[in-house]
């Protein structure tokens, strides 16, 4: 969709930025508007207007949102799991067969993504021993406007899955 005060050419990203959004992000994330435009991971630079007299920079913020997280089939009876995302705890607790947790109901489960692409992983929990890999997935900032994706964490027998979104912000 083209935004009618943007240069030709110039495409604004399917999810519109409001001041509620940037309102929830600020509180969500811990930091202001204008520490979110600190965490810039991008610009764009338009072409010049017509008049050529011109140039217009925009900078853009990308933030994953994290949606349901569930098991269809658990390494153990019950595993202990811990959902990351780069660095940042997602989802910590126990799942079983059928579990499905709503992480967008949860604070944490917005992030921005720093660099071009992020690594989301899940691991189960051992009381004793090594922790079990269950699983990676790349998530991307070239993914923004493309709506809700789903990816799979299958590693030793294990079958999760995630839903998550990646939105664009101008800043």
């Amino acid at each position: 969709m083209n935004d009618p005060k943007m240069p030709e050419g110039v495409h604004q990203c399917a999810a519109i930025e409001t001041p509620g959004r940037r309102a929830f992000l600020s509180k969500t994330l811990g930091v202001t508007a204008g520490l979110i435009g600190a965490a810039v991971a991008g610009a764009y630079a338009a072409p010049a207007s017509a008049q050529g007299s011109k140039l217009r920079v925009e900078q853009f913020t990308f933030v994953v949102d994290f949606g349901d997280f569930y098991c269809f089939t658990p390494q153990e009876p019950t595993d202990e799991c811990v959902l990351k995302f780069d660095n940042h705890e997602v989802f910590r607790g126990t799942m079983k067969k059928g579990r499905r947790n709503h992480l967008w109901k949860t604070s944490g489960s917005t992030l921005v993504i720093a660099n071009p692409i992020g690594v989301c992983w899940l691991l189960e929990e051992d009381g004793v021993g090594s922790d079990d890999h269950l699983g990676s997935h790349t998530i991307r900032q070239d993914e923004a406007g493309q709506g809700w994706k789903s990816c799979r964490f299958t590693l030793d027998g294990a079958n999760y899955g995630l839903d998550y979104i990646v939105t664009r912000l101008s800043v």
